[in-house]
């Protein structure tokens, strides 16, 4: 049977947080007009984590992983989603009041909708933490803007990229699900969401669909300078994925010398020189993942990178 939506909450070694984050979800999927499921997609945890998922029995879908995939795990449950649209959680996320309505009616009100943002606060200061991710191009590289002005932010700007949020299952499908190859954490969303632009789809930031973030931090447990040097690799897998237009290409390749000079003498890193030996390496890998993306994008990268929403 299908369904209205489904929610899949993505767990690892989360026992301190997801009882309270299924009693929540449930309690808000309740209040909901719609028909929905609860999907809870555990990434191999070794706590106390599928203990509590098997005690809630029928009333939550469980898909437990015997490897840990982070957000890749998602591709493998979307197979089992029986709902049209599918709605993305952290554990940590807990979704206010009218969240589910607030993200699927947008769908009924654009055929080509492809994801649909929410806002996500902090959960102590419920000050703006997420949702609105800006491009642009510079010194041959994509970089990113995360942080906006209330002003900003009313105006609803693009380009918004995001892992949470509520996507059509059907054009999911046919984007396909996150890049195993930016493993473990950073540029995924981006990547993903970037891929369904460059077909055509569209993406909105809906600010009225709220969630309250507990700030875990989870990524800061790993060591700083493999933060930067993963963050760093993956600007560039991003960057070769899916980046045709050739004058960007030559843009970034005029461009790259300068970015290896700057991490050797300057930060003192081989970060660039690991992530170039990275993409030599898995280069058959890179290339075949992008001739099969090229084969479906329909927009030229300035294309995306140039436009703005009609709020603007």
């Amino acid at each position: 049977m299908s369904l209205d939506y489904s929610i899949l909450i993505l767990n690892y070694n989360g026992d301190f947080v997801l009882k309270r984050s299924i009693d929540h979800t449930l309690k808000m999927m309740d209040q909901c007009s719609l028909l929905g499921e609860l999907i809870i997609v555990d990434n191999n945890s070794s706590d106390e984590s599928r203990k509590i998922i098997k005690d809630y029995n029928n009333k939550i879908v469980p898909f437990l992983l015997n490897e840990n995939l982070v957000l890749c795990a998602y591709n493998q449950a979307f197979n089992i989603a029986k709902g049209k649209i599918l709605i993305l959680l952290n554990n940590d996320e807990f979704i206010q009041e009218n969240y589910i309505q607030n993200l699927i009616e947008n769908f009924s009100k654009n055929t080509n909708l492809f994801l649909a943002v929410p806002k996500s606060i902090d959960e102590d200061s419920l000050e703006y933490q997420s949702g609105l991710i800006d491009a642009d191009i510079k010194f041959g590289h994509i970089l990113l803007k995360h942080s906006f002005t209330e002003s900003e932010i009313d105006k609803r700007r693009s380009l918004p990229f995001g892992s949470l949020g509520a996507y059509c299952k059907d054009k999911l499908k046919l984007v396909g699900g996150f890049e195993k190859l930016l493993l473990p954490f950073y540029w995924e969303d981006v990547d993903l969401s970037y891929r369904a632009r460059k077909i055509g789809f569209d993406i909105i930031y809906e600010p009225s669909a709220v969630t309250k973030h507990i700030n875990q931090a989870t990524i800061s447990k790993f060591d700083r300078s493999f933060v930067i040097a993963t963050n760093r690799r993956n600007k560039l897998l991003f960057f070769w994925l899916n980046v045709t237009d050739l004058n960007l290409w030559i843009y970034h390749i005029l461009y790259f010398p300068f970015f290896l000079l700057k991490s050797l003498f300057v930060d003192k890193t081989l970060d660039y020189i690991k992530a170039l030996t990275f993409g030599v390496n898995n280069f058959s890998e890179i290339y075949k993942e992008k001739q099969k993306r090229s084969k479906v994008f329909k927009l030229s990268d300035m294309n995306i990178l140039l436009k703005k929403t009609n709020n603007d």
